[in-house]
């Protein structure tokens, strides 16, 4: 069978079965890499798809696209799904859509920073902010909370995700949400099972601890 069309978000998730080869995920795993990455070595076999050494060190992926062999880099993909965020922004806001802000892992470097600054400019966007994946959704916590408190509290947001587990802890006291790590701890990449269990043992002795939220 050869793809004669190209589907992004829900409808190529519902395709997988079909094409499994031609159906691309876990791009977090494919940004700002490098030729002999081993860390990228070690998760293509999990992948479906075909991730083969790119021109100028880069990696790509191989697939059938529009019934003819091509090769996409991480960035390409990843403005394609921006792109297509994109069209469905400006199809609800009646707008047209420039600047946005983007969350990406805690744990990205530099350069896979840099990669999903230039997906987005392939993708026509101008990003005004990189935030954290566990800041965004603490921020997001913090906007539609009503029930505050004068009393100081505290909260662990934990992302257990499909490649990777995330946390960040934050101090809430009248009104305000401050978020913080625990010093000399950085958000990493780590096993995802039972990790959860992990994370808590991690940041539950040091909010134990916290005589206020005004750390960080």
């Amino acid at each position: 069978m050869r793809l004669l069309q190209r589907f992004i978000g829900v409808p190529a998730g519902e395709k997988v079965s079909m094409e499994p080869k031609n159906t691309i995920g876990q791009l977090k795993r494919l940004l700002g890499k490098r030729n002999g990455d081993l860390e990228l070595a070690a998760d293509a076999p999990s992948f479906s798809f075909a991730v083969e050494d790119g021109p100028e060190g880069v990696p790509v992926v191989r697939v059938q696209y529009l019934g003819e062999a091509k090769a996409f880099r991480a960035e390409q993909l990843l403005a394609a799904l921006l792109g297509e965020l994109k069209n469905i922004g400006e199809k609800d806001q009646g707008a047209k859509i420039a600047d946005c802000v983007l969350s990406i892992p805690g744990f990205f470097t530099e350069q896979q920073r840099r990669a999903v600054l230039d997906a987005a400019h392939i993708a026509g966007l101008n990003v005004l902010r990189l935030l954290h994946e566990t800041t965004a959704t603490a921020l997001a916590f913090g906007i539609y909370k009503t029930d505050w408190t004068d009393k100081p509290q505290y909260y662990a947001f934990i992302d257990a995700g499909h490649a990777s587990l995330q946390a960040r802890a934050a101090g809430a006291h009248g009104g305000e949400l401050r978020s913080f790590e625990p010093a000399g701890c950085s958000q990493s990449r780590v096993s995802v099972p039972g990790a959860p269990c992990a994370a808590l043992t991690l940041y539950c002795p040091r909010l134990r601890l916290c005589p206020s939220p005004r750390l960080g």
